[in-house]
């Protein structure tokens, strides 16, 4: 996961936590059509309480599968869920072990995910963690109610941010274009083609666009870029 912060959001999911009694929270945003586009992406860690934050640094440094039953309860619902780790079923894999031995050494017990939808190809998510082994309904019902009226904002914040993030270094006319072109699946050399230049003019051409998308690879860039044109960012 990447961290990107927003100033505007933490005061509001700050204020739920102390005023509801949470212990820690977390915001991540995704580009995709689906909860399973945003296990596949890498999400953006928009906002954040410090040891989430810890959390997410070591989720990531330990290559946990996304595929795991958190995953699962918090990303397969279009609905708020709340639930106790204990509870929730697991299979024998290493990684899930290792996901419930970190939640573990942070002392969370229960929690509550919301999910947010945004127009276009764009998912949320505002998680709220409790070393309680239950949290009152009441509780989490005042929560989703005081959070609703934010949600869209949230997702629309997070866009804002992430088009300053990924585009800091703006594309050149010729980068634009040949990532129009590998969006599409084109080769370099069919490219080159195209554009009447050399494939390894190309190839230089894709490579500064894929760090300026803040990418891995080629296929990384082209998909990245192709959710930024569809969200118009």
């Amino acid at each position: 996961m990447r961290i990107i912060r927003c100033s505007k959001i933490y005061p509001v999911i700050h204020k739920l936590q102390t005023d509801f009694g949470w212990d820690d929270f977390g915001y991540t945003f995704g580009l995709g059509q689906s909860w399973s586009d945003l296990l596949q992406e890498p999400a953006f860690v928009c906002e954040a309480s410090k040891a989430k934050l810890c959390f997410f640094s070591e989720f990531t440094r330990s290559k946990i599968d996304g595929k795991n039953p958190i995953s699962r309860l918090a990303l397969t619902s279009d609905l708020p869920r709340a639930f106790v780790y204990s509870e929730v079923p697991r299979g024998n894999s290493p990684k899930e072990r290792l996901l419930f031995d970190l939640i573990s050494g942070f002392g969370w017990k229960s929690g509550v995910t919301i999910p947010i939808h945004a127009y276009g190809d764009a998912i949320g998510i505002v998680t709220f963690n409790s070393r309680k082994e239950h949290v009152s309904s009441e509780v989490v019902q005042r929560t989703i109610s005081y959070l609703t009226p934010w949600l869209f904002h949230f997702n629309a914040w997070a866009r804002q941010l992430l088009r300053r993030h990924v585009m800091s270094q703006p594309l050149s006319k010729r980068e634009f274009e040949c990532m129009q072109l590998v969006s599409r699946g084109m080769t370099s050399k069919e490219i080159s083609q195209i554009l009447a230049v050399k494939k390894r003019t190309v190839d230089f051409h894709v490579a500064n666009a894929t760090k300026k998308l803040k990418t891995t690879n080629r296929i990384h860039a082209a998909s990245v870029f192709s959710k930024m044109q569809a969200l118009q960012i």
